[in-house]
């Protein structure tokens, strides 16, 4: 758990980086693009509410003007509010986004990770680094809205940051520490008979590490068929079956790991606490993992599927072992009233 939550405070942007300068002005607002309307709010807010069925998008330019040379890292600080919604529905952020293109003299040089709000939230606040390509003199902010709703925009904040000196020893550390944690396991199970069922737990660590450890454009590679096949034969939106997807590829995950621990637990020498224990330190680890990956952040939400599908995972192998106690006990019986 230790472990799990320095890396977690390791991947916050303001443990990564320390402010180099000034922030940048920002003096002009947000534009309305296709389907949306903007109405002045206070505290230089602006309220965006969709005039399309397929949602809209909003516009912000930032002229970074001559700091490009000088900065390679600059932190972007955005909060968005859904305020109010036009049906029955909940407003929430699913399905909305920010996006950050590159600019020199006004073309497109290049993309930052497109940044998924959080599903089924009310409040998010966007808090990442961005690393423009060299030349860039300007960066364009959109935020695509969700299909229904009225959302609250404040005024980015966008300054110039470096990487802390101690941040690279650090990640040595904690790759260090996580190695360590699954080798003590490794040779606690290699001291056992039986060693080989190993396998299963690595097998269930690789599916968390995969499922985390990689960008959104990266796992969408193999997300996307699925998507558009249960699209198909359900007849939602791609974008629900995506939240769908994403969200089950949690919970199946830590599910599996789960059950690998469970029934490992003997050659890991783990009681079925220690395997709680060791899920919630991974889920935490996972999600703090993707501080690190360009385009991922980490969901308290997105922890608490984690949780479910570890609880779901080692309550199936529970009922599994009673169920088995019980037939065995239940043979030597059988076999002496037959005699």
């Amino acid at each position: 758990m230790l472990l799990a939550g320095l890396t977690l405070l390791a991947g916050q942007p303001a443990a990564r980086a320390t402010v180099a300068g000034d922030a940048v002005s920002i003096p002009g607002t947000w534009v309305a693009q296709r389907g949306a309307r903007l109405e002045a709010a206070r505290s230089a807010r602006v309220n965006v509410t969709r005039t399309q069925r397929r949602g809209g998008r909003v516009r912000l330019l930032i002229n970074v003007g001559d700091a490009r040379a000088a900065k390679s890292y600059w932190r972007l600080k955005l909060a968005v509010v859904a305020t109010s919604s036009d049906k029955s529905e909940p407003a929430t952020l699913d399905s909305a986004r920010v996006t950050v293109a590159y600019l020199d003299n006004g073309e497109r040089i290049g993309w930052a990770p497109r940044i998924r709000l959080a599903s089924w939230a009310k409040r998010d606040h966007v808090d990442t680094l961005l690393q423009p390509p060299p030349g860039t003199d300007a960066l364009r902010i959109d935020f695509v809205t969700p299909p229904r709703g009225t959302w609250t925009l404040d005024v980015p904040t966008l300054a110039p940051v470096v990487l802390t000196p101690w941040h690279r020893a650090a990640m040595v550390a904690l790759a260090a520490g996580w190695t360590g944690l699954v080798m003590s396991l490794l040779m606690a199970a290699v001291r056992r008979s039986g060693s080989w069922r190993i396998v299963v737990v690595l097998a269930g660590l690789a599916l968390v590490v995969l499922g985390t450890g990689f960008s959104r454009t990266a796992l969408s590679i193999f997300t996307a068929p699925l998507v558009t096949a249960i699209g198909f034969f359900v007849g939602v939106s791609s974008q629900q079956v995506s939240v769908i997807v994403q969200k089950g590829g949690h919970a199946a995950a830590f599910l599996v790991l789960a059950l690998a621990l469970c029934t490992c637990r003997r050659e890991l020498a783990l009681s079925l606490p220690s395997v709680i224990g060791l899920c919630v330190a991974v889920a935490i680890g996972s999600e703090a993992l993707q501080l690190f990956i360009e385009g991922r952040s980490p969901r308290a939400f997105d922890l608490l599927i984690d949780l479910m599908g570890a609880l779901a995972g080692v309550s199936l192998f529970a009922i599994a072992s009673v169920v088995a106690r019980a037939r065995v006990a239940r043979r030597p019986a059988t076999g002496r009233a037959s005699s």
